[in-house]
């Protein structure tokens, strides 16, 4: 075998080292956050997962009559228009948080 081809296999064995190393990492890192994540973490965010579920199922979604269903508002002197040409700066509707959609039982 000649010398290049010593250097060949060695520049792939150092790829094959650098995406083992990687792998590596990225299990060491899963491994630290499964230590953080406790059992009653996931009760928890379970909990508030079925209440917010709870406050939705009686709901329907409605078009936000504030921004007629737009989600933003345009800001002239201060104040906000709905229908004011594209020119204006847009602000985020705070009726239905820039969605467009409120729901109401």
């Amino acid at each position: 075998m000649t010398l290049d081809v010593y250097h060949e296999r060695l520049e792939e064995w150092e790829e094959q080292l650098k995406s083992l190393t990687l792998k590596v990492n990225e299990i060491e890192d899963y491994v630290k956050m499964e230590d953080r994540v406790t059992v009653s973490d996931v009760l928890i965010r379970l909990t508030k997962l079925e209440y917010a579920f709870d406050e939705l199922k009686n709901k329907k979604p409605y078009k936000c009559p504030a921004c007629d269903g737009k989600g933003y508002h345009h800001i002239y002197n201060g104040m906000l228009l709905p229908t004011i040409p594209a020119q204006f700066p847009k602000e985020n509707c705070k009726a239905c948080n820039g969605k467009g959609i409120v729901w109401y039982e």
